[in-house]
């Protein structure tokens, strides 16, 4: 019984850990978009004063 409680609970802990890297790794792609998202409006504003990037 116990060895069957110590395996559900690393279930539970692994598939919690599995979550929160999904979460980070998210978090991690929303901010490479978001600084790819700034970095083309900088270019775009230099391409509109005639300079380049």
């Amino acid at each position: 019984m116990i060895a069957y409680l110590e395996r559900w609970l690393r279930i539970r802990v692994l598939r919690a850990e599995l979550r929160d890297i999904d979460r980070e790794e998210q978090q991690a792609k929303d901010v490479i978009a978001n600084a790819w998202v700034r970095r083309q409006a900088r270019v775009r504003e230099l391409e509109a004063l005639g300079a380049k990037p």
